[in-house]
């Protein structure tokens, strides 16, 4: 028996070590909270993908099947990483709804991850992703901020208040939010392929709230030098891609102490 009954049903999933968990909500909309030793650190936060012919993955949703699943095994990777063999283990719960799509949630010691997986026949156009990260206080964050897409990725992490990033301030990723009395946790992602990349700005609904923004597809690139290729024109969309397929992990890395974030071989696992 499926564990959604009321309007607005949820579940909830922890990690190996049970100090964090993260509940799920799926109904008029999905959205999830995480909790780290029983302290809120994500307060609800809603995710939804939008496709082509304004059809709204994670609208309206009827759960069809939700399925758990516990893995502890080692990874040997080819290329040696901080270890020779590195520790997999999580719990993982996958929700199916009607519309030949779902949300894949995993839980580990370290942190907690999401992405959206879709079954559909040929392929789909990707017009906007949902992605909130709603902080329970104005915790202060290591900000890396940019000022256009046209970026390396080698910005001067400011360290400022969930509150001053407005919707005119975006980041690449990773971001990392101080969290008053601790822990850490960094927003990244994982397994990004054949999709836009995730940066994060700030939302005009809740000062303490951080949401994906998106560059849409380069239709036009103009070749400046080895190093620097501007786009000149883009689509009104993010990504047109296989319509069976899962999505790139919406990453939250969650540290008790600093010198784990340097030990965490999370987003490898993810990958």
């Amino acid at each position: 028996v499926l564990p959604f009954h009321t309007k607005e049903p949820s579940i909830s999933l922890s990690s190996p070590d049970k100090q964090i968990e993260v509940k799920i909500s799926a109904g008029a909309t999905v959205h999830y909270s995480v909790s780290f030793q029983g302290k809120e650190l994500i307060a609800p936060s809603t995710v939804s993908m939008t496709l082509d012919g304004n059809r709204v993955l994670g609208k309206a949703v009827v759960v069809q099947n939700a399925s758990r699943r516990s893995v502890d095994e080692r990874i040997q990777p080819v290329v040696r990483q901080k270890e020779v063999f590195i520790s997999d283990h999580f719990n993982e719960l996958t929700l199916t709804f009607d519309g030949d799509h779902g949300l894949v949630f995993r839980a580990y010691d370290d942190g907690v991850a999401y992405r959206f997986t879709t079954t559909f026949a040929g392929s789909v156009t990707v017009v906007s992703e949902q992605a909130e990260f709603s902080f329970a206080g104005d915790h202060k964050l290591f900000f890396p901020e940019e000022e256009s897409f046209q970026t390396h990725q080698e910005r001067i992490y400011k360290y400022i208040p969930l509150s001053q990033i407005t919707p005119k301030r975006f980041a690449s990723v990773p971001a990392l939010i101080d969290v008053e009395g601790g822990p850490k946790v960094v927003i990244t992602e994982a397994d990004l392929e054949d999709y836009a990349g995730l940066y994060l700005t700030g939302s005009a609904d809740s000062p303490t709230r951080l949401v994906g923004k998106f560059p849409a597809y380069p239709m036009k690139e103009e070749v400046k030098n080895d190093r620097d290729v501007p786009v000149t024109e883009r689509a009104p969309y993010l990504a047109k891609t296989v319509g069976r397929r899962a999505f790139p992990w919406r990453v939250l890395a969650i540290a008790a102490r600093d010198g784990q974030l340097i030990e965490s071989t999370m987003i490898y696992r993810l990958a």
